[in-house]
């Protein structure tokens, strides 16, 4: 009896189990974007209401995903909704995850009105609010994914500052 990666019962009251599955569909839907841009732009100039919803609702919906999924996981990892574990490594995982939410969530909204407005109305949003967005969130979910990479990686769970869970404590 090995260890199972699929089930056909999933236990959807565990908030982590949950959690995977609104992350899954999240990051399937936002890749459909990536998908639909190159075509619709090849096959020349998009309809103004197609490339909202293929392109910026479908980074927004998925987005507003991640954002949940990073604070649910932080409460997960807290054990509570309004206190935070600033000596979880999982807690600061999961809040990264949130931030890095928020970065793609608002590259969608800050590009949606230089698609919708006038031409030009708002090159500056677009290239430096809309790619920093975009930047910083993508560097919040790397530096997530290194963090989960180690706690998971770690047969017991990691405190910063030594917790009380018997197990070793990460050093600062």
């Amino acid at each position: 009896a090995g260890y199972v990666w699929w089930t056909k019962h999933f236990d959807l009251c565990h908030i982590g189990v949950f959690n995977a599955l609104v992350f899954f569909v999240a990051t399937i839907v936002f890749w459909i974007p990536a998908i639909a841009w190159y075509p619709m732009d090849k096959l020349g100039d998009p309809k103004l209401k197609a490339t909202i919803f293929w392109i910026y609702i479908l980074q927004i919906l998925p987005s507003i995903g991640f954002i949940y999924v990073g604070f649910a996981a932080m409460a997960e990892a807290a054990g509570s909704w309004m206190k935070p574990d600033f000596n979880s490594i999982g807690w600061w995982a999961s809040f990264l995850n949130f931030i890095g939410g928020i970065g793609f969530f608002l590259y969608a909204v800050l590009s949606l009105p230089g698609v919708v407005g006038d031409p030009g109305c708002c090159d500056d949003l677009n290239k430096w609010g809309a790619a920093m967005a975009t930047f910083w969130g993508s560097c919040a979910f790397w530096v997530a994914g290194l963090l989960q990479w180690i706690e998971f990686s770690s047969e017991h769970p990691i405190t910063l500052g030594g917790g009380s869970t018997g197990a070793p404590a990460m050093k600062k």
